[in-house]
């Protein structure tokens, strides 16, 4: 009797097993990332972004220019300039695109826009200061949507401000609609300023999803109204930071120091019927330093795996985008010393395998 149970609890268990095993298989697997160099690839690229067709666009700060290629890694073209005037910028990073509109965020909160085929400047929207479009945003049909930090006024005072981390625009800039209104103090408006980067993607057949770099909660919104899906899932996501970190001689230092030692969202990659959310976890957790977490429709987390990064990633090297179509490459940006005089960056590009 002894063994005959002995032995069903062997086969439950194998069954279990191969059940685990049949199912992770069924995921999106992200591959080891491979660094590549392009032709004319900027030295201080500052964002990436693909588009529909699956090109790759980088936002190159030092040369006030925006750069593409093919997915084979072709140069497609260059738009824009460095230097003041129409089409002219002076420090790019943020960049959206929805079909043929390529948005800008410049260093002096201006968004400029282009028109992605043939390369030409459309207009610059102005003033755009209180919207903090550098944390993040992306284009809907109509609007445009920001995940960062932002003020439908300017805040008052020393106490608490009433703070924008999710809302919208029309596509002028104009006509704000919060989704998401937070009161925070002033160390946790620091702490938003350190931790609240946006991560935001279209996942089709799903929606918008948006998130903040910490805590890293995902919040689905419908595509035509950008109402929350589930508005339990509007939590609020600030951590306060001592005001002394603005006293270091290296502001930017601190503010890497604090990011390398605690756990953040550095991508969300679409796959299908599931969501990659990719982490960067703090320097202790060397096995899996980098790890993705496999969403299903419900927001559920289904499987997770790490991912080993090739080449020394330290403290001041921060993951500025991890990015992908969909269904083609997924594109890690690795900038050390962003914002320095003496930034420079890598490019590295994963295969993303789709379950069959």
């Amino acid at each position: 009797m002894k063994g005959i149970c002995k032995g069903l609890s062997g086969l439950l268990a194998l069954i279990i097993c191969c059940t685990a095993a049949h199912a992770s298989q069924r995921v999106p697997v992200i591959d080891t990332p491979v660094q590549i160099s392009l032709p004319g690839q900027p030295k201080d690229a500052e964002y990436a972004v693909t588009d529909s067709a699956g090109d790759l666009w980088l936002a190159d700060r030092g040369g006030g220019r925006i750069v593409g290629y093919t997915p084979e890694g072709k140069f497609l073209k260059q738009i824009g300039g460095p230097g003041v005037g129409s089409g002219r910028m002076g420090q790019p990073r943020v960049m959206a695109i929805r079909g043929d509109v390529l948005m800008v965020e410049d260093r002096n909160q201006s968004i400029h826009v282009f028109n992605i085929s043939s390369g030409k400047y459309v207009t610059t929207l102005h003033n755009m200061f209180h919207l903090s479009p550098d944390f993040g945003f992306m284009l809907t049909k109509s609007r445009i949507l920001f995940t960062g930090y932002g003020y439908s006024s300017p805040p008052k005072g020393r106490g608490t401000s009433e703070v924008l981390t999710l809302f919208s625009t029309n596509r002028q800039g104009e006509g704000v609609k919060p989704i998401r209104v937070e009161k925070l103090s002033k160390a946790e408006s620091l702490g938003m300023i350190v931790y609240g980067r946006g991560r935001q993607v279209w996942w089709k057949g799903h929606g918008y999803a948006v998130c903040h770099a910490v805590p890293g909660r995902v919040t689905l919104l419908h595509e035509k109204d950008l109402e929350p899906v589930k508005p339990a899932t509007l939590a609020p996501c600030m951590l306060s930071v001592s005001l002394s970190v603005l006293k270091k001689t290296d502001v930017g230092a601190a503010f890497r120091h604090l990011l390398w030692n605690r756990s953040h969202v550095i991508g969300l990659v679409p796959a299908g019927r599931y969501l990659g959310v990719v982490w960067r976890n703090p320097k202790g957790q060397a096995d899996s330093r980098f790890e993705v977490r496999w969403l299903d429709g419900s927001l559920k987390e289904v499987h997770r795996a790490a991912i080993r990064v090739p080449g020394p990633v330290g403290p001041e090297d921060v993951v500025q985008s991890v990015v992908s179509d969909g269904y083609g490459p997924v594109y890690w940006l690795f900038v050390h010393k962003p914002g320095s005089l003496d930034a420079s960056c890598r490019l590295l590009k994963s295969a993303l395998k789709m379950p069959k």
